[in-house]
């Protein structure tokens, strides 16, 4: 939980818990995320990653997500943010360089959706990076 208050305080950005009848969402204008709190803590850090990846990479489209085609990739882009830094997790916490990871296993263990396998091989072939969004 640590990257997750460093990276929303280097950002500005605001986190409220509540009861929601979605997981979660973040609005730009107030630049605050909104997370159910009925969620088990795992997918409470889920919905954070993924909503902070809104923050991080589309603060300033937030007009453009109302439109089918800009909101498809967002919604990856935000997936994409939440599975590097569960993958940073990972890692750090198994002691593991990107190499040992494996993707199946990961996405197992974490109760992941199978659809990300090729989307976390794509990021440990990146040469994951801890410094990338802080």
């Amino acid at each position: 939980m640590n990257r997750v208050k460093k990276i929303l305080n280097s950002k500005g950005i605001n986190l409220i818990f509540m009861d929601l009848d979605n997981e979660g969402y973040y609005e730009s204008e107030y630049k605050t995320m909104f997370v159910n709190e009925n969620l088990s803590d795992f997918e409470i850090l889920k919905v954070i990653y993924h909503e902070l990846g809104h923050g991080v990479l589309h603060d300033d489209f937030s007009a453009l997500y109302k439109m089918t085609v800009p909101h498809f990739k967002m919604e990856y882009e935000a997936d994409y943010f939440m599975l590097k830094l569960l993958l940073l997790e990972y890692m750090e916490v198994n002691i593991l360089d990107p190499e040992q990871v494996n993707p199946v296993y990961f996405i197992e263990s974490n109760d992941l959706d199978p659809r990300y396998e090729e989307t976390i091989r794509k990021i440990l072939c990146n040469n994951i990076s801890n410094t990338l969004y802080v």
